[in-house]
């Protein structure tokens, strides 16, 4: 029994160590916090343009309205994209358990059977006949390992599992950026069928009153072609609109895992900027809160340990010798002709170092640093992206708030001289023509406003994306 103290302590102090590092190691990876100095204070105004479903019929099946949030709640719950992030880390968690199952020790337990019949060497090396059967049931416990390669390679997985959970929170990132954008231009799309419907119905009125004046006696037949010429490609727009929507609500419906057959709508009535990031957040503080925050560059930084922990893995691995010890229980029994040998105990305990010395090393530690590198050069050429996406961002946006002012302005002023063309047309001050330059300008103005709030609201999803700051819990407060 005095064998079996040693071989329990040289295991207890290798479980010891390993726990060790195990409690050392930092938790996983969250979502960072929403910085209070850049949530916006209010929200931008301007003019209020309304829509409906007018002219909207289902392209085959039901026409289903959504909003923001159940877009963003549909994009993070049933995502592929995701999915297969998700699968990544289980993979991952699943490379940290064998990392742990080959630094801790093995059992096993089974059993042996041996018949020998004729002759055999005896131990002094005569010839003598032989005519046996013999049980030997055994259980070993014990473990073979390199205790710095073991180390490093545990601490590697884990690094690992770390830069691939950090992965997927980019993959929500992009999925929450593709699937809301995408809303905006189904939002947009819809916006220009409304602009394009108003247009056939002014054309439709413009139709009938040079029809009447034309009876009356005061209009010219070239004003009634003009305006049937104008109702024609108010017609044109409008179908060339109903078919940019459907594409639209094609791409989102394949993004969000729905039927493609469905006619996805806009459930509000009109277009609304939001705003996500404060205007007064300086760049600096955004170009800073994007470095900590971007999940994408945590995992870089994460996979470059990792593979220097692999380097050191494979360095202690020719320097560190590899021990290794087993202890066997056994019982011994054997049959002969004529005669029964009941079981008797057996115990066995073994030890073992060396130093497996390959020149092989210096290859796996040319390419374990060479990785390295090119992880710090892929984190160095994703910062760069990343303070160019978030000053784009904001530079986009800085633009369509100018435009949304201005484009709010003409849409007011473009209604108002539209009034005052037909106006002046029923006095005989104004013609047709000027009416359906009037009418242009509207349609133009409307659209450009409508333009001007979405690409805004897309700048702003852009930029929260850019930081790494892009989540669900951002649109549960935020307008649809």
């Amino acid at each position: 029994m005095p064998m079996l103290k040693s071989p329990n302590r040289i295991h207890v102090t290798c479980l010891s160590v390993l726990l060790i590092i195990s409690c050392s190691a930092p938790p996983p990876p969250k979502y960072p916090e929403s910085p209070p100095d850049i949530a916006p204070g209010s929200q931008p105004s301007g003019f209020m343009l309304k829509f409906g479903q007018k002219g909207i019929v289902p392209m085959y099946t039901e026409v289903l309205p959504i909003d923001l949030r159940s877009v963003v709640r549909v994009a993070v719950a049933d995502n592929i994209n995701i999915l297969q992030a998700r699968a990544r880390v289980e993979a991952a968690e699943g490379a940290v358990e064998a990392a742990w199952g080959s630094a801790l020790p093995f059992v096993n337990i089974g059993a042996a059977l041996l018949s020998q019949k004729g002759s055999a060497r005896a131990v002094q090396g005569a010839i003598v006949p032989v005519d046996f059967t013999a049980v030997q049931p055994a259980a070993m416990i014990g473990y073979i390992l390199n205790p710095g390669r073991a180390v490093f390679e545990i601490l590697a997985s884990r690094k690992r599992l770390r830069g691939i959970e950090y992965e997927e929170q980019s993959t929500t990132i992009e999925a929450l950026r593709a699937s809301t954008k995408l809303y905006y231009e189904l939002l947009l799309a819809q916006a220009r069928i409304e602009v394009a419907n108003e247009g056939v119905s002014e054309a439709e009125e413009l139709v009938r009153v040079a029809q009447l004046r034309l009876r009356s006696g005061v209009g010219v037949p070239a004003d009634e072609l003009r305006a049937r010429a104008q109702l024609a490609n108010r017609h044109h727009d409008l179908d060339v609109s109903i078919h940019a929507f459907y594409s639209t609500s094609i791409d989102l419906a394949t993004t969000l895992r729905l039927d493609s057959t469905i006619t996805l709508v806009h459930r509000a009535e009109q277009v609304v900027p939001v705003r996500l990031v404060s205007s007064n957040a300086s760049i600096d503080r955004l170009l800073m809160l994007s470095i900590a925050s971007r999940p994408d560059l945590a995992a870089i930084r994460e996979f470059a340990e990792s593979l220097g922990d692999e380097k050191g893995a494979a360095l202690l691995g020719a320097v560190v010798p590899q021990v290794g010890s087993t202890f066997q229980s056994s019982e011994v029994g054997s049959h002969v002709p004529n005669d029964n040998f009941a079981f008797h105990n057996q115990e066995q305990f073994t030890a073992s170092i060396g130093w497996n010395l390959n020149l092989s090393i210096l290859g796996f530690l040319k390419t374990a640093g060479a990785r390295e590198r090119i992880e710090i050069l892929e984190a160095m050429k994703r910062l760069d992206e990343v303070k160019s996406s978030v000053i784009k961002a904001v530079q986009s946006g800085g633009l369509n708030t100018k435009l949304m002012a201005s484009a709010s302005e003409e849409v007011e002023s473009a209604i108002e001289a539209l009034r005052v063309a037909r106006l002046n047309m029923n006095s005989g001050t104004n013609s047709l023509l000027d009416v359906l330059q009037a009418q242009d300008a509207a349609a133009r103005a409307r659209g450009r406003y409508a333009e001007a709030v979405v690409h805004y609201n897309e700048s702003q999803i852009d930029l929260l994306a850019s930081m790494g700051l892009l989540n669900q819990s951002r649109f549960d407060e935020q307008p649809n």
